[in-house]
């Protein structure tokens, strides 16, 4: 009976099933491989690419910046980045993705999965932009005008006014990796709505 005993001690699956529970099954504790299947259940990948990473220099260039908003250009470096996620960043994208999979789509749901998806980081909110009336370059005698660098030629505009729109708006400062988080189609927005971002912490 004490080797019958031993046996089953030595032989008992409880060890794996606390395992596979733990590291797999439950969200909240996953690691690595567990979080990469629910990454796949969900349709998020852990590596997001990064692209069109601005770098320091004059204006005339049109894709560069400021002092403090942008790298120095290195030669060599490509305009694409991979950047994998770790497993705490990852975690709260494949629940804000969940999340997004069954919300109604409303700016109140949207609020809330960036509140979780953000938390501790500082204020972000979603608001309707309703109609946004897009101006075109020309005289101010016509009213309804822009000045140099204010607004495209009107033979550019696609439409006068574009209708739907949700701006996403946060008030601190994002990684680059986050900025593509945010803009990579995780936060929910309803079909036919147009979103935009405002990055008002840098």
């Amino acid at each position: 009976m004490s080797l019958l005993t031993a046996i089953e001690a030595w032989i008992s699956p409880d060890a794996n099933y606390e395992m596979f529970y733990t590291q797999l099954w439950n969200i909240d504790t996953a690691v690595k491989y567990g979080l990469d299947v629910w990454g796949r259940i969900v349709k998020i990948p852990r590596t997001i690419t990064l692209t069109g990473i601005p770098t320091f220099g004059f204006g005339e260039a049109g894709d560069r910046v400021g002092f403090d908003q942008g790298p120095f250009y290195e030669a060599g470096i490509g305009v694409t980045e991979n950047f994998e996620l770790t497993d705490d960043v990852y975690r709260q994208l494949i629940l804000a993705k969940a999340a997004f999979n069954i919300t109604n789509g409303s700016v109140p749901a949207i609020n809330a999965i960036m509140m979780n998806l953000f938390a501790g980081r500082g204020n972000c909110w979603v608001a309707d932009g309703r109609n946004i009336e897009v101006k075109a370059f020309g005289f101010g005698e016509a009213g309804d005008r822009l000045g140099f660098g204010q607004g495209p030629f009107e033979d550019l505009l696609p439409v006068p006014v574009m209708n739907m729109t949700l701006t996403y708006t946060f008030t601190f400062a994002l990684e680059p990796f986050e900025k593509a988080i945010a803009q990579s189609g995780v936060l929910p927005k309803p079909t036919g709505v147009t979103p935009f971002w405002a990055f008002l912490g840098g």
